[in-house]
């Protein structure tokens, strides 16, 4: 699935006029950045592409009115995806479009919006509350894909 994510993305942000060098694997999982996307008269940017994700493991097939947001890593110390402080756009993968936000304005959402005292032990309880799998150090929480929509950088189609 995030591989195919991935290609979409190349894609989509060739078809918008962006260049995408892929970033190597040890650089995505470690610095939690994908794509460094270029396009003339613009800055670059460092992309983290987050692809469809179910909300519970039982789940057949992927949704779009939620994403998963990491809160912190599975490793103690891996800060997660939204506080590594490398990539500066998130692009969240839906069934028609990458929805890309930056990730400085999506702390601020998250701070403003999740109750991080709020601890739950279930994924169908994460809606703007923390959620952390048994016996592991992370802590994820869901927030609407529509909220999202109302702070992008841009909207690419697939």
């Amino acid at each position: 699935m995030a591989e195919m994510a991935r290609e979409l993305f190349k894609d989509a942000s060739s078809r918008s006029g962006w260049s995408a060098t892929v970033a190597n694997i040890s650089t995505d999982s470690k610095e939690h950045w994908g794509f460094l996307i270029q396009k003339e008269n613009e800055a670059s940017r460092l992309v983290d592409v987050r692809s469809r994700k179910r909300l519970n493991r039982s789940d057949i097939e992927p949704q779009d009115e939620w994403q998963w947001i990491e809160l912190h890593g599975v490793q103690p110390n891996d800060n997660g995806w939204l506080f590594n402080r490398k990539s500066e756009w998130i692009a969240f993968e839906t069934a028609t479009s990458f929805i890309i936000v930056d990730r400085k304005r999506l702390i601020r959402f998250v701070e403003e919006n999740v109750d991080m005292t709020s601890l739950v032990t279930a994924p169908s309880e994460a809606r703007y509350k923390v959620y952390s799998r048994n016996k592991r150090s992370d802590a994820l929480t869901l927030v609407e894909t529509k909220r999202l929509q109302m702070f992008a950088e841009v909207i690419w189609t697939k």
